[in-house]
């Protein structure tokens, strides 16, 4: 691959065209998996937070795919790519477990820390 001078806009628009193809799996799964959480522990309705959240979640993974590739492509765009893959996996737990396991929330559903049982144990939220 050739080098990419400093001036380009070449990783920027890159960045723009992986985040956007890697936002939409990234926010449909969030809002899937935050939906499931909300609906097995009782957190209230669903619908307009989830219609509300896909877009957002799909601005934030394109915005930090921009800001990732953009800036560190000139430093190999396999380890730019690999790092805004690990930050987009990163950012889609920190959406489900902050958006989706709300600990002050009171729960009739789910133990007293909202994770519900069909969540495995191996990952925190």
């Amino acid at each position: 691959m050739p080098d990419i001078p400093t001036g380009s806009t070449a990783p920027w628009l890159r960045g723009f065209g992986l985040g956007a193809l890697a936002g939409v799996p990234t926010s449909l799964l969030a809002t899937v998996l935050i939906a499931s959480i909300w609906h097995t522990c009782h957190i209230g309705p669903i619908g307009l937070g989830m219609m509300l959240g896909a877009p957002l979640f799909w601005f934030l993974t394109t915005a930090l795919w921009v800001l990732t590739l953009g800036p560190l492509s000139r430093f190999g765009s396999g380890r730019a790519t690999a790092l805004a893959l690990l930050l987009n996996v990163l950012l889609l737990w920190l959406l489900v477990s902050t958006v989706g396991a709300i600990n002050d929330y009171p729960s009739l559903g789910c133990p007293p820390d909202n994770v519900p049982p069909w969540w495995p144990a191996f990952i925190p939220i």
